[in-house]
């Protein structure tokens, strides 16, 4: 009988485990397409990061030192035109290609 709940729980848990990776995939997913459409003028440093495959970490270092361009809005959060972007990774391919 405790074998059988054992695995039952087991089971229940690599269920529960492959519907969220499913679900993270699938936001992940979503993401990527949001990313990728020229629609998409402004990305935050999160946005950002996940558009140069890189961590928001890095950015805000390339911000900072001044190779790579943003802006503060009016709230004083910082953001990044898909263009300053794209030359970024043109000029520093080997590194965020």
């Amino acid at each position: 009988m405790a074998v059988a709940r054992i695995e039952d729980t087991v089971e229940g848990r690599l269920e529960r485990l492959e519907r969220l990776l499913v679900a993270v995939a699938e936001q992940q997913a979503a993401i990527l397409d949001l990313l990728s459409s020229p629609q998409v003028g402004w990305l935050d440093v999160q946005a950002a990061a996940l558009f140069l495959s890189t961590s928001p970490r890095s950015i805000r270092y390339a911000h900072e030192t001044g190779r790579l361009v943003g802006h503060k809005n009016g709230a004083g959060r910082l953001l990044f035109s898909r263009e300053a972007l794209d030359k970024f990774a043109t000029a520093n391919d080997a590194a965020y290609t």
